[in-house]
């Protein structure tokens, strides 16, 4: 603490181990670990600078997810601009770790990795709120029966705000490319206004499909 600059530093690490939890759609029956270092500065009580914020999940010893925020945030007026990243190298062990996959779906889902940045900026609380985000999955692979496999690979880019009066989300760009067998596979567009109210009314929301056959992914999920 520094009293004279108003200034409080903060670091430190928080370790879980052997994390289970049962909560609605989420159910970590499998024990998981934890582990986060944090390093931020506050200012006044107002001004939070995040110089690093990391997270990992662990499966034993091994890493299976790591997710990082940076960035800083004032609390009086609002203003902000933030960043966060997440990657895994396996998204099936992780999904099923969380409980998301019934017995079918996870033996159908054997591998791929996933990794994803994003932004969230605002200039207080009369200005609007901007989000942005890269997401890459690659190298999907869903075993449709023992001599039938897919794999798919997924670039996802979006930007929203959300306007000044906290009422309406735009969808500047929500664009989905996909790939399977390393060959283009279609493509996904949404753009629009919707708000956020359900009494509201005048949403419009335009969404193009070229070339998409998800059919057999509907018919692993729908198990």
């Amino acid at each position: 603490w520094q009293g004279d600059t108003g200034t409080l530093s903060v670091t430190g690490t928080l370790d879980v181990a052997d994390l289970r939890l049962d909560a609605e759609s989420l159910h970590i029956s499998t024990p998981l670990g934890l582990r986060s270092k944090t390093k931020a500065t506050i200012t006044e009580f107002s001004r939070i600078r995040l110089e690093s914020v990391n997270l990992a999940a662990l499966a034993g010893t091994k890493v299976i997810a790591e997710a990082g925020l940076k960035g800083q945030s004032t609390v009086d007026d609002g203003a902000m601009d933030l960043a966060v990243t997440f990657k895994t190298d396996n998204l099936a062990e992780l999904l099923d770790r969380i409980g998301l996959f019934n017995k079918e779906q996870r033996n159908r889902f054997t591998g791929g990795s996933l990794s994803a940045e994003g932004s969230l900026t605002g200039r207080g609380q009369q200005s609007p709120i901007s989000a942005q985000a890269t997401i890459q999955a690659r190298e999907l692979r869903f075993q449709l029966s023992p001599d039938q496999s897919l794999t798919y690979s997924l670039l996802t880019q979006a930007a929203v705000e959300l306007n000044a009066a906290r009422r309406d989300i735009e969808f500047k760009q929500i664009a989905v490319t996909v790939e399977s067998q390393e060959k283009a596979a279609g493509t996904l567009s949404l753009a629009g206004t919707w708000p956020l109210s359900p009494s509201r009314q005048g949403g419009a929301i335009t969404i193009g499909v070229k070339d998409l056959d998800t059919a057999p992914l509907a018919e692993i999920f729908r198990t």
